[in-house]
């Protein structure tokens, strides 16, 4: 018997700028496909830590995106929003002082 092959989903999810209507990028979940069109960044909100896509066009953000995508796209891409920097940084400082103290 052929083993079952996961369904792909008739067509992948569109990311469209609310502001200027631009394409961003297209994701398809089940094979982890992504094209972009446009330039784009993320954004996190510091309070609930939802992310969200935004463009380089005209600043407008998209719709919270899921974990999977955000994940996704910091693996392959490289894109970090500016709060994950400043975590990163300050996790870093607070190693570095742990280290220091116990020298």
């Amino acid at each position: 018997m052929i083993p079952q092959i996961a369904q792909l989903s008739k067509r992948p999810k569109h990311y469209v700028c609310p502001s200027c209507h631009l394409y961003l990028m297209a994701w398809d979940s089940p094979t982890e496909f992504l094209e972009i069109f446009h330039k784009i960044g993320l954004w996190s909100d510091f309070w609930t830590g939802d992310v969200r896509l935004i463009c380089q066009h005209c600043l407008g953000a998209t719709e919270v995106l899921p974990v999977r995508l955000v994940t996704l796209l910091r693996e392959r891409l490289g894109l970090a929003s500016p709060y994950d920097t400043r975590r990163e940084e300050a996790e870093r400082l607070a190693a570095f002082r742990r280290d220091a103290t116990r020298r």
